[in-house]
């Protein structure tokens, strides 16, 4: 069998956080990034990702898996540095350029892999290019490139979502991606939701399977209102209104709230949405 290319890239040395001189330049001109960078840039920062992108995977993989494979594959790499020097940005205020020249690195990989997908579909693919999107999206501007890009990459493998795993911790994300955009800008979903039934959150009952199907049913009233041609009749409201409430009543007993006032009154200050009280379980 032929090595995909995602495997064949070359690891610079200062990426294996080996001994080694403090830079280095690969044969291809790639510039690596030194011992201290990695450690300050790449693994101090991954709490943070434990905490906001596996919010809802009960395995933590991106923050416990993704690291792991990184070591070994320089898209998952170099995708990692992008997004966490990034958000160091965003946290400190600082302006770094090396978010763009990880991002770049990464993407001097990925786009000859992009030129024959079909070769190199797999969960480490799909996961640094989830990754990516999450550097996007802190970007001052938000072309949305990569947004296009996953989804096209998740529709075109059907089995994606149901062979667990980073797969699957990926597929959530892109979905929580797919559905900012299209509350926040009125536009379609971009990835097939009928696809997301075959997750195992379907069948296991942990807190986080429980929002990610919540999450599912908030896609598909975006999808109803902003999807091609959409003219959302009563049955498809109805549908979606039963499906609500299939939820609510299957939820544990601690997801409902402490204190819930519909009205908003608690607060002097008129509301649409209602106050409600939740205590959030420390990770």
């Amino acid at each position: 069998m032929v090595e995909s290319p995602i495997h064949d890239a070359v690891m610079p040395p200062s990426l294996f956080l080996a001994d080694c001189p403090p830079e280095y330049k690969s044969n291809d001109g790639i510039q690596s990034v030194t011992k201290s960078e990695l450690l300050s840039s790449q693994y101090r920062p991954l709490s943070n990702i434990q905490i906001q992108i596996d919010i809802c995977d009960p395995s933590k993989r991106f923050g416990r898996e993704v690291p792991k494979r990184a070591r070994q594959l320089p898209l998952l790499a170099y995708s990692i540095l992008a997004f966490s020097s990034r958000h160091q940005v965003m946290v400190t205020g600082i302006d770094d350029e090396s978010s763009e020249e990880y991002h770049s690195h990464a993407l001097r990989i990925l786009i000859p892999i992009l030129d024959d997908p079909m070769s190199s579909l797999d969960e480490n693919l799909l996961a640094a290019a989830v990754l990516l999107r999450l550097y996007e999206e802190m970007c001052d501007v938000d072309t949305g490139t990569h947004l296009v890009g996953c989804a096209r990459l998740w529709n075109n493998i059907p089995d994606f979502i149901a062979e667990g795993g980073l797969s699957e911790a990926a597929s959530w994300i892109l979905l929580r991606q797919n559905l900012h955009i299209s509350l926040i800008k009125g536009e379609p979903m971009q990835v097939d939701l009928n696809k997301y039934r075959r997750s195992r959150s379907f069948i296991d009952t942990t807190d986080e399977d429980f929002a990610n199907r919540i999450i599912l049913i908030c896609c598909q009233v975006l999808e109803a209102c902003f999807g091609p041609g959409a003219q959302p009749d009563y049955e498809t409201w109805a549908h979606l209104g039963k499906e609500v409430a299939l939820w609510h009543d299957s939820i544990p007993a601690h997801y409902h709230p402490y204190h819930s006032d519909m009205e908003s009154t608690s607060t002097g200050v008129k509301s649409a949405f209602p106050v409600s009280w939740d205590i959030n379980i420390i990770v």
